[in-house]
């Protein structure tokens, strides 16, 4: 890797413990994994099918969309929130191109045995980090965000690691033709405004989906119709250049240099909130060795407990 200038030269270092792998910065976490996407859908002159967790963040599943491909939606393990290859082998056709591993709420996914599964399928594996970052795997002892044929990590204030913008690795460095095509497709400016009122329109809509799902009444057809209607428009927006700002860049290199000590408070905190939980009717899942908790997860049984844990909570 060579670098241009200080900055770039320090974050490669700070991003070692990744592996030496290839990377390139991008504005969010959907703008890594659109150009992931898109440079496989080049490599491979066509799309298919892509796997992705049924409990994910909506921009995994608009990003898919907007790539071209088709999404099928695995379940989650209850313990864990992640997919595993018991749920993603029935899912497997000739039409599967990529399996998205998520790791959520900081509980790993089994990435390893995943990337056998579709090493035998002959598709590929792109590793969402977004939640995982700071974490080891369990089955190999690496970091999350280590592994696959592509992985991504974004940033944001809310995230373990600060500023604005998301990392897009890599090992094999026959991809960089492909991944510099796609990150061709990023505009050079932003479209502020209207990506305002276009993500106002898409949590209305995800918020319509979500109160029908409650009510018992879903309307799949008219909900569907909508988004894609939407998507059009909204793909574009999908995409974002890194800011190179001095601000941002001391920011990410900050945090990234402090993850260890970071993940190490928070899972501190984790650990005094299921002791301090324990006595609720509620249900804890595990936490092993090597999770980098960035929210803690319980779970309850209806929607009414639910409510109930949190009026009783505040």
């Amino acid at each position: 890797m060579i670098y241009e200038d200080c900055w770039e030269r320090q974050f490669g270092e700070a991003i070692q413990f990744l592996g030496p792998r290839h990377f390139s910065l991008v504005g969010r976490g959907a703008s890594a994994l659109c150009v992931a996407l898109n440079a496989i859908k080049a490599r491979e002159k066509r799309t298919g099918e892509v796997i992705i967790p049924d409990m994910i963040c909506s921009a995994v599943l608009e990003a898919v969309l907007a790539a071209g491909f088709t999404p099928r939606l695995a379940d989650v393990q209850p313990d864990t929130y992640t997919i595993s290859p018991d749920t993603v082998a029935p899912l497997l056709n000739s039409s599967t191109r990529v399996i998205i591993v998520a790791h959520l709420f900081g509980h790993a996914a089994p990435v390893a045995a995943l990337q056998t599964l579709a090493l035998q399928h002959k598709v590929y594996v792109i590793e969402d980090a977004v939640q995982g970052i700071g974490g080891r795997s369990a089955e190999t002892g690496a970091s999350l965000g280590a592994h696959g044929d592509f992985a991504f990590v974004s940033f944001h204030t809310s995230k373990m690691i600060r500023g604005q913008g998301a990392l897009l690795l890599f090992d094999d460095e026959v991809w960089w033709p492909y991944v510099n095509s796609a990150l061709e497709m990023i505009p050079a400016t932003g479209v502020a405004h209207t990506e305002k009122l276009l993500h106002t329109a898409l949590r209305d809509l995800y918020h319509g989906i979500g109160q029908s799902a409650r009510a018992g009444r879903a309307p799949p057809d008219v909900t569907a119709r909508a988004f894609r209607e939407l998507l059009p428009v909204y793909a574009p927006l999908l995409w974002r250049a890194f800011d190179w700002s001095p601000i941002n860049q001391k920011a990410i290199l900050k945090d990234l240099n402090s993850l260890p000590n970071r993940v190490q408070q928070r899972n501190e905190k984790a650990a005094l909130l299921r002791e301090t939980l324990n006595d609720f009717p509620i249900e804890q899942p595990p936490y092993r060795p090597g999770y980098a908790i960035g929210r803690y997860s319980i779970r309850l049984p209806t929607v009414v407990a639910a409510d109930e844990f949190v009026a009783t909570l505040r």
